[in-house]
C-alpha cells in the first residue's frame, strides 16, 4: 500500500518461541571448564552417607524387630547376673556357681530346675564371654519366629484378608523380613558358639562341647543352619536354584537341634519352634498344586513360573 502506513502485528507460534529460547539458553550456558566444580568427597561424608544408607536399609524397616531383640537379651542378662530369687549370680562371691555343690562347678555346670546347664562363670573373662554368649542367643528367638513366620503362607492368607494386615509389615514384605533374620542368624550362631568354647577352655571343660546336652545339639544345629543362609549370600550365582533349595531344607535339622538346645524348664525354651515347625512342615507337604503345564523363566536374581493349576 503506497503512501500509507501498514500497522501489521505478527504473533510467531509457541513452538518457534520454545526453539529461540533453548537455542539461547543452550548459548548462554557456561562452559564445563567454567562450571563450579563440586566439594571433595572427604571421608567424613563418605562414612556419613555409608551409615544414613544402612541405616534406611536395615535399621528403620525392621525397628521392631530390633527393639524385641534387645528386650530379649535384656531380659537374659538380669536373669544371669542378677541376684536369686531372680538371678543365678552368688551374693557372695558375685560368680555364677552351683552354690549347692562344688563339684559341679567345677565341671562347668549348675544345677537348675532338674537339669544340668553349662553356664558357669568365675572370671570376669568368662563373665564377659558368658553375657555375648546368652545375649546373643536370646536375641535370635525373634530372628528364628521370622524365619519360619514369613514362609507360612496359610497364615498369611488367614492375616491378609483381615484388618491386621495393617499393622504387621512382615506380611507385605515378607521377603525382605526372611533374608534379613537369615543373614542375623548366620552370624549370630557362630557369635553364640564361638563365647561359649572360650568361656569352656578357659575353665578347661571343652569336654562340654560333645558331652553335655548344650555342646552336642548346638553342633547339629550349627553344622546345618550354616549351609542354608552363606549359600545364598555368597553363592547365590554359582549354584542352581534347585541346590539352593535343598540346602533350604536342612533348617528342619537345625531347629530340631535347637528344641533339645536348652532344656524345658528354662524360659523360653526349644518348645517354642514346635508351633513354627509343624505349620512349615504343614506348608511344605499338603500346600501343593499340580500343574498340567508350565513354563519356567531363568533370569538374573529370581525366576518367574507360569503355570496353569488343577485343583482336585
Amino acid at each position: 500500500m503506497t503512501g500509507a502506513i501498514a500497522d501489521v502485528s505478527y504473533d510467531p507460534p509457541l513452538e518457534a518461541i520454545l526453539e529461540h529460547e533453548t537455542k539461547s539458553t543452550h548459548q548462554n550456558r557456561p562452559a564445563a571448564a567454567d562450571a563450579p566444580t563440586p566439594p571433595p568427597d572427604t571421608f567424613r561424608r563418605s562414612i556419613h552417607r555409608t551409615i544414613r544408607l544402612w541405616y534406611a536399609r536395615a535399621v528403620r524397616p525392621f525397628w521392631k524387630l530390633t527393639m524385641a531383640q534387645i528386650l530379649c537379651a535384656i531380659y537374659i542378662l538380669i536373669l544371669t547376673f542378677s541376684s536369686p530369687p531372680i538371678g543365678l549370680r552368688d551374693p557372695v562371691t558375685n560368680n555364677i556357681i552351683d552354690t549347692s555343690s562344688m563339684a559341679n562347678t567345677a565341671a562347668g555346670l549348675i544345677y537348675i530346675n532338674g537339669s544340668y546347664r553349662p553356664i558357669v562363670a568365675e572370671t570376669t573373662w568368662q563373665k564377659t564371654c558368658l553375657a555375648i554368649s546368652r545375649a546373643s542367643a536370646f536375641s535370635m528367638y525373634p530372628m528364628l519366629v521370622v524365619v519360619f513366620v514369613t514362609k507360612m503362607k496359610a497364615i498369611h492368607f488367614f492375616l491378609y484378608t483381615s484388618s491386621l494386615s495393617m499393622y504387621f509389615g512382615i506380611l507385605t514384605n515378607a521377603h525382605e523380613f526372611h533374608v534379613y533374620a537369615g543373614r542375623y542368624l548366620a552370624f549370630d550362631v557362630w557369635l553364640h558358639a564361638l563365647f561359649h568354647i572360650l568361656r569352656w577352655h578357659a575353665q578347661d571343660n571343652m569336654i562340654l562341647l560333645w558331652t553335655s546336652r548344650s555342646g552336642l545339639s548346638g553342633i547339629i544345629a550349627i553344622a546345618a543352619i550354616t549351609f542354608v543362609p552363606f549359600p545364598m549370600m555368597y553363592c547365590k550365582d554359582k549354584l542352581s536354584y534347585e541346590i539352593r533349595q535343598g540346602f533350604h531344607f536342612l533348617f528342619y535339622i537345625a531347629a530340631i537341634g535347637l528344641c533339645f538346645h536348652v532344656p524345658i524348664s528354662a524360659i523360653p525354651n526349644g518348645d517354642i519352634l514346635h508351633p513354627f515347625l509343624e505349620r512349615a512342615l504343614y506348608y511344605t507337604h499338603s500346600m501343593c498344586v499340580m500343574c498340567t503345564s508350565s513354563c519356567v523363566k531363568r533370569l538374573k536374581h529370581h525366576h518367574s513360573m507360569y503355570y496353569h493349576p488343577v485343583y482336585n
